[in-house]
């Protein structure tokens, strides 16, 4: 499976997760650096604050990576795969418009730009989909394309403790974006909020890592993760137009091209 990537030292396995969740615990403090926020004014709220940091941080777990004499190719960061994961994320959100009109096909109801185009949000709509790009990008770099490998490399063994390896790897990895997500929703939310977010989180990250598992194409599964987190729908779904709605296609599109992936092409 992972066996092709090489194994960083022990005392780096700790520190990717570390960046993330210092970048996590930072949340909206990144909004008081002058700085920062004169490059959110200029960018028209396209670059926001907590996107430069999260850019940052991934350019420290890159060196963290490098340092401990990796090459990129080790974290799934093949640039061969490039192409085709941006490719098959661009196809994703095809998809998900393609199935979000069924409901109003078959309740007959007109087709609908969606109401965020029609009331302006480009320039937000666009800030959104960069900022959850940065995110998904130092998260999935973090954990999965990292931690999880790097976990599984020194766990796994030939035959059923191979299994037990991975199922071992992936639960440390979901257990710390749980952690991830918890911190950046902050202690200002209600339990049920929590709860909510925690049982949505764990889906997120089981189903990103057994995409990578899948297809080791960190690309696809950094695409995939951003746009669970911002659809960015072009046409109205369900009435009322919930995110969860059109994050749920776009899941059910990612896991249809998943299963579709060619065995043993990774």
């Amino acid at each position: 499976m992972f066996e092709r990537y090489r194994r960083a030292p022990l005392y780096l396995l700790p520190l990717p997760p570390l960046v993330l969740l210092a970048v996590a615990h930072l949340g909206d403090v990144t909004y008081r650096l002058p700085w920062l926020a004169a490059i959110n004014r200029v960018t028209r709220d396209i670059v926001s604050p907590p996107f430069v940091v999260a850019l940052i941080a991934l350019g420290v777990v890159l060196a963290i990576v490098l340092v401990g004499r990796l090459e990129l190719d080790d974290i799934g960061l093949d640039r061969d795969d490039a192409a085709r994961g941006i490719g098959l994320t661009l196809m994703t959100w095809f998809g998900a418009q393609v199935l979000a009109v069924l409901p109003r096909v078959v309740s007959e109801d007109p087709i609908a730009i969606h109401g965020s185009w029609l009331r302006g949000e480009g320039l937000h709509n666009a800030g959104t989909v960069l900022l959850m790009l940065g995110l998904a990008a130092l998260i999935d770099v973090a954990l999965v394309g990292f931690l999880l490998v790097q976990l599984y490399l020194r766990w796994h063994q030939d035959g059923k403790r191979s299994v037990q390896g991975l199922r071992a790897a992936l639960l440390v990895t979901v257990l710390l974006a749980d952690l991830t997500m918890l911190i950046l929703a902050g202690l200002h939310s209600s339990d049920r909020v929590l709860l909510v977010i925690l049982a949505a989180s764990t889906v997120i990250a089981v189903l990103l890592c057994w995409i990578y598992i899948r297809t080791g194409n960190l690309f696809f599964t950094i695409g995939v993760h951003t746009l669970l987190l911002a659809p960015t729908p072009l046409v109205a779904g369900i009435r009322g137009e919930p995110q969860w709605f059109h994050s749920l296609t776009i899941g059910i599109v990612a896991i249809l091209w998943t299963l579709l992936w060619p065995a043993g092409k990774r």
